[in-house]
């Protein structure tokens, strides 16, 4: 059985705003290394996984910023 990153994204974005103070001025390349520390992945799954995340209406990036949806 695979392991499910969607369900775990409630954790990861309160664990980064606990880290970061807010999540406000997030950006997407804090964003990427943050996903790279959490979930132990490389540098290229975590950009594909940003492009889902966005794909899937998780987050948007708006002018290099993340904001969760």
């Amino acid at each position: 059985m695979g392991y499910n990153i969607y369900k775990q994204m409630n954790h990861f974005k309160n664990d980064l705003e606990k880290k970061r103070g807010n999540l406000k001025n997030l950006t997407k390349n804090e964003f990427g290394k943050a996903l790279m520390l959490y979930f132990g992945m490389r540098k290229k799954t975590a950009v594909e996984w940003i492009d889902n995340f966005v794909e899937v209406g998780i987050i948007s990036i708006d002018n290099g910023f993340v904001k969760f949806q």
